[in-house]
């Protein structure tokens, strides 16, 4: 019964995605400026979110991979008042006692391995994103060079669209299994654990729907892309459950290596792109959703 409550739990996160149903029965096409203001939008949901969310979790969580023992309950903070970004209670950073004499424990408070792997995430996605372009060269040689063949496409879909996927699968995963880890210790902790995510995700899924139309999805695979990628937290909660106490490392690798995914797409992808349409005079009222995006971010570390 727990593991069904759970599921139900994530199924109605991803819900969240399907916030762009606001814009399926408007305009048939989606207003220039529109489109730019929630990139903008998202660019700054992406940065916060890693910034004010993620890295800071990955941080709380890298001292208990260097002592395994206590990383399980590290991991279940959102239930009991710890720092993570799910949670609801305050933010303090959990308190693990590191392992005797001078093993990396010291090393670990600095941040230094999330650091790398944030690098490694950012690294990552940068690789995949030549890839694609390189893919796009080779399929059509006819492709121009400079900022065009910058936009390489799979299927008709720039790379950004298929970035925002990949990233935002792994956070959704991480979603999942602090689901599944906060229902482990009681249905209403489970509960408060899923409120949050839910009105968390409810800013990022409405950037997200934004890039996936601005890569070359049309609205309705936008709408089924996003739900696709929100409905791989089911997969983390079935990861929580059945193997969280086996793998209990796996939730702090992923989570720089997502945060790194985002900042990478907000910075390189969707800041250029918004910085070339500065020239319709409307660059001030974009910088001005990217901080509301962040605003947005925080507003909720505060709340939760």
């Amino acid at each position: 019964m727990l593991l069904l409550y759970a599921i139900l739990a994530a199924l109605t996160v991803s819900a969240a995605s399907f916030v762009g149903l606001i814009f399926l029965f408007s305009d048939k096409q989606m207003h220039s400026r529109r489109l730019h203001m929630l990139l903008a939008l998202a660019a700054g949901a992406m940065i916060g979110n890693a910034v004010l969310h993620l890295l800071p979790h990955a941080f709380s969580l890298e001292p208990a991979w260097h002592n395994p023992a206590p990383i399980v309950e590290v991991m279940k903070e959102p239930a009991t008042g710890d720092h993570d970004h799910h949670g609801d209670g305050d933010h303090d950073h959990p308190q693990v006692v590191p392992s005797a004499g001078h093993s990396h424990a010291a090393h670990g408070e600095s941040g230094l391995y999330a650091s790398v792997l944030l690098i490694l995430g950012m690294l990552g996605f940068y690789g995949f994103d030549l890839a694609i372009q390189r893919c796009n060269r080779e399929t059509n040689p006819d492709c121009k060079s400079g900022e065009e063949a910058g936009t390489g496409k799979i299927g008709g879909v720039s790379s950004e669209g298929w970035l925002v996927l990949i990233g935002d699968g792994v956070e959704n995963f991480l979603d999942g299994f602090v689901i599944g880890a906060s229902f482990l210790l009681g249905v209403p902790a489970g509960i408060a654990a899923t409120v949050t995510i839910f009105i968390h995700e409810i800013p990022l899924e409405l950037g997200d729907y934004a890039v996936l139309r601005h890569a070359g999805f049309s609205r309705g695979k936008a709408l089924l892309a996003n739900f696709a990628s929100g409905s791989v937290s089911v997969l983390g909660v079935l990861v929580s459950i059945f193997l969280g106490s086996i793998v209990p490392w796996f939730t702090f690798a992923a989570t720089p290596i997502a945060a790194g995914a985002f900042i990478y797409i907000a910075s390189s992808i969707l800041v250029p792109k918004l910085r070339r349409e500065c020239a319709d005079g409307n660059g001030l009222l974009y910088f001005g959703m990217s901080v509301l995006g962040v605003g947005a971010m925080a507003l909720i570390l505060l709340l939760e």
